[in-house]
């Protein structure tokens, strides 16, 4: 209960993997002829989802109405199959090499291995046949393929965070099934298991980009570091991206800023006749509505003569104006 309502209150996606673990461990207690606790399972998820209702009852507009849930709904239906599939390979290269250091594909091989192992002389059915300790490794993989395939097809971006409901199963479950392995290996067990988690994490670390720490960001510091003097004007429509400006603006004696339309306003204020003048425009599909704005700039302030890029922030692009 506690998973359900924490994750739904944190990620709506979070939402879906409780949904596909329920099912999973609910066929499981069913196949066993374990109703009770079938029912007690069904109960725990409904009072969940109530209580996290209830706790956030703007959860169901964002999820049905807001515009990245009518995005997910939309991909459901418009996304063709090669699109899917593209989807599918990107994702699941990109959760291996993140995740496990590009050895997810070796150990998927090795899980169906021991699974068919488990399942015995294959006369019983496969869920009653497996042993105890292997039910459990069964439930996370099919949870976890189904949340996958689930994601990859609504998920409104590549972007692996939508995937992070499953991560720590999916490491947790990996790390399980790495030491079951190892147990049929007596006097080696635990440095294999070790050279294995290491080979993984060390993997991770080698691939691992490290986006947010914006390493390709320090140049275009130093670039504004040396605008210290000058001021700068922002014209944005979406008053919601400009906080991703927040590094940059204060790096500048000043910050002004205009919407498109209200930008004639720039000739009521001393920052008209500025000789050098830093610009700040929307990034935008559309290169010549850009190019139309800073040509309306110059017309504006008829001292700036050239204008060039610094680079982007956030949402926006990063202009010079020099007389």
């Amino acid at each position: 209960m506690l998973f359900t309502v924490c994750g739904a209150l944190t990620h709506y996606y979070c939402i879906l993997y409780a949904v596909f673990l329920s099912l999973c461990c609910g066929l499981y207690l069913l196949f066993h002829r374990r109703h009770k606790e079938f029912l007690l399972l069904c109960l725990a998820q409904i009072v969940s989802a109530l209580f996290s209702v209830l706790l956030f009852p703007f959860m169901l507009s964002h999820i049905f109405c807001g515009y990245r849930g009518v995005q997910s709904f939309e991909n459901m239906a418009d996304l063709t199959f090669s699109q899917n599939l593209a989807a599918i390979v990107r994702s699941f290269l990109g959760i291996d090499r993140k995740l496990l250091g590009g050895i997810l594909a070796g150990m998927l091989f090795f899980s169906v291995l021991f699974l068919i192992r488990a399942a015995g002389n294959g006369r019983k059915p496969l869920l009653r046949s497996l042993p105890s300790h292997a039910a459990p490794f069964l439930c996370c993989f099919a949870s976890c393929l189904l949340y996958f395939l689930t994601v990859t097809r609504i998920a409104v971006s590549d972007d692996l965070k939508y995937f992070a409901p499953m991560y720590g199963v999916l490491f947790c479950a990996a790390v399980g099934l790495v030491g079951r392995w190892c147990r049929h290996i007596p006097g080696y067990q635990y440095p294999i298991f070790a050279l294995i988690l290491l080979l993984a994490m060390g993997n991770s670390w080698r691939n691992e980009d490290w986006p947010h720490l914006y390493r390709s960001s320090q140049e275009l510091l130093d670039a504004t570091e040396a605008c210290h003097d000058t001021d700068c004007i922002c014209v944005y429509s979406d008053p919601l991206e400009v906080y991703t400006l927040y590094e940059q603006i204060f790096r500048f004696r000043s910050a002004t800023f205009y919407t498109a339309e209200d930008l004639d306003g720039l000739l009521q204020t001393p920052l008209f006749e500025r000789n050098e003048l830093i610009v700040l425009t929307e990034v935008t599909q559309d290169d010549a509505a850009d190019t139309d704005l800073l040509l309306r700039i110059m017309s504006l302030c008829p001292q700036l003569k050239t204008y060039s890029r610094l680079g982007d922030a956030g949402y926006f692009h990063i202009y010079r104006f020099t007389g």
